[in-house]
């Protein structure tokens, strides 16, 4: 097997529109975040899910986040108190995973959602113009097998990895190599990891 496509730098309207049909068609992709790089993929397409579980080893006991591009988009799948829209509104887009209640069209859709559900709005011009194209939320964890260490660098990413997924962006500038802050947002706003 090959190794993936690769897009060096920021993508053109092209190559994002490239990377979108790829992922649109279940492929994955290995995109950089604000946070780390990431394994990406159509949240509601269950195979591409599965694979990038059986890809990185993930327990399917742990859920994947979902990337969507606006606050009006996570409203479709959580649900968001009526205390959270002032905190929303300032702290995104940013280097934060907020978990809400699911909503039950979000649990439908996305099979890896149980009852809550992590959610990622990103100041990420390759993430959001991806999901722009889709017209739908991603799913996504690091791109790194389980226990391994999270790639923060394009060539951190396992060789192995490289050759079992479809596309990546290479753009190392805009990775800042620490893990996203997790919230808790279901009852009031705590802090489950900085």
């Amino acid at each position: 097997m090959n190794t993936a496509m690769v897009i060096k730098g920021v993508p053109d309207a092209k190559q994002l529109k490239l990377a979108a049909d790829i992922i649109k068609k279940g492929g994955i992709a290995i995109l950089p975040t604000d946070t780390v790089y990431g394994f990406f993929c159509l949240a509601d397409n269950k195979k591409a899910v599965k694979k990038i579980y059986c890809l990185k080893g993930r327990d399917f006991s742990k859920p994947l986040q979902v990337f969507v591009a606006s606050l009006k988009e996570i409203k479709k799948i959580a649900v968001i108190g009526t205390g959270h829209k002032a905190f929303l509104e300032e702290k995104l887009p940013g280097p934060y995973t907020l978990i809400f209640k699911a909503k039950p069209a979000g649990v439908e859709k996305m099979k890896f959602i149980n009852k809550t559900v992590g959610v990622r709005v990103v100041d990420s011009a390759v993430i959001n113009g991806i999901i722009a194209c889709l017209k739908a939320p991603l799913a996504a964890t690091s791109a790194n097998f389980s226990g391994a260490a999270t790639p923060v660098k394009f060539k951190d990413i396992d060789k192995e990895i490289l050759k079992n997924v479809d596309i990546c962006v290479q753009f190392d500038k805009i990775v800042k190599g620490k893990a996203s802050t997790v919230i808790d947002m279901t009852d009031g706003k705590k802090i489950l990891r900085r």
